[in-house]
């Protein structure tokens, strides 16, 4: 069984971890080090999610996993090891707590291996970033009412799309799907009703909704 690792960030950000053995099954090239080598196989995958005050997840998009293998010579001195290992990690903010509890679990498997005259195994560490949108449901209305249909697919790509090459006059907007501001450079989108949303976010929430999630005015949906 593998180790476990989680820990959850502020700002609506939340890191969890898993690290396994496993036989060496995938060309990979040969080992350009010594013999105190491991291989490590790092996948790094982020979720975006759209929650409730309940943390009830109502929007998810899964983003692709991106995998690579790295050698890591396990006979190095343990500081050159550690800040080694550290390095190949991906960045998880400010919680270096985080990323060394990892380390010394790898540290401690990479050993074992090492010292065991078992067939050669990898460490297969796999990282996942959940990012969460806290919605506001004093706008939003609510969450598990009649209208939570989705729009149509058509009503959803037609939806025009333009850069916001100034803020509004009387200060800058804010998306009320993810709650951040409308700066200029972003790519927005304009309802019929005219309330303007981050394009992105707010072709996510007519997935979930076709109803505007300021005034509740009704998209199409799907016949």
């Amino acid at each position: 069984m593998g180790s476990e690792i989680y820990r959850t960030l502020p700002v609506s950000t939340c890191w969890s971890a898993s690290i396994d053995e496993r036989p060496i099954t995938e060309p990979v090239g040969i080992n350009p080090h010594s013999t105190m080598c491991v291989l490590l196989k790092l996948n790094v995958q982020t979720i975006e999610q759209w929650v409730n005050y309940n943390d009830e997840v109502l929007m998810e998009d899964v983003r692709p996993l991106r995998s690579r293998f790295t050698w890591v010579d396990f006979g190095a001195i343990h500081d050159d090891l550690k800040q080694n290992l550290l390095s190949k990690l991906p960045d998880c903010g400010s919680d270096h707590y985080f990323k060394e509890e990892i380390v010394k679990i790898l540290i401690s498997y990479g050993h074992d291996i090492l010292a065991s005259a078992d067939e050669k195994k990898m460490l297969d560490v796999y990282m996942t970033q959940f990012v969460k949108h806290r919605l506001d449901e004093t706008s939003l209305g609510s969450i598990n009412g009649p209208n939570m249909i989705p729009a149509s697919m058509e009503a959803i790509i037609s939806l025009p799309k333009e850069i916001r090459f100034k803020d509004n006059s009387n200060g800058v907007e804010s998306c009320m799907v993810c709650l951040e501001d409308i700066g200029t450079g972003s790519v927005v989108s304009t309802l019929p009703c005219s309330h303007i949303f981050h394009s992105f976010c707010i072709s996510k929430w007519l997935k979930r909704s076709h109803c505007c999630p300021i005034c509740r005015f009704k998209m199409p949906i799907a016949q």
